[in-house]
């Protein structure tokens, strides 16, 4: 095998690798977001009368947000099956993110 063929071999790699780690932190991200949204919501819920058109209101919201919640961390699931090589933690990858 050529040199040449070696480096692009390992730069593909290093490429899948880095758009792994990327969507492994993106996918963190929005479920560590969704997740404070949801204890947020829940808060809220917790002071409102459990009557009240608001608790409903807020009831419905958490539900849904709940489903989001779910189709978020089978989504990072997916993505942590794809990545077999990746030897840091999320937060370290998204440590090395530039801004």
């Amino acid at each position: 095998m050529s040199t040449q063929g070696t480096k692009a071999d390992h730069l593909a790699v290093t490429d899948r690798r880095n758009r792994d780690e990327r969507e492994l932190v993106e996918d963190s991200d929005r479920l560590v977001e969704s997740i404070e949204r949801l204890r947020e919501l829940e808060r809220e819920k917790r002071t409102v009368p459990m009557s009240s058109p608001r608790f409903r209101e807020l009831a419905e919201e958490i539900r849904r947000l709940a489903s989001l919640v779910f189709g978020e961390a089978a989504s990072e699931e997916f993505d942590a099956k794809q990545a077999d090589d990746i030897d840091r933690s999320i937060d370290e990858a998204a440590d090395a993110e530039p801004d």
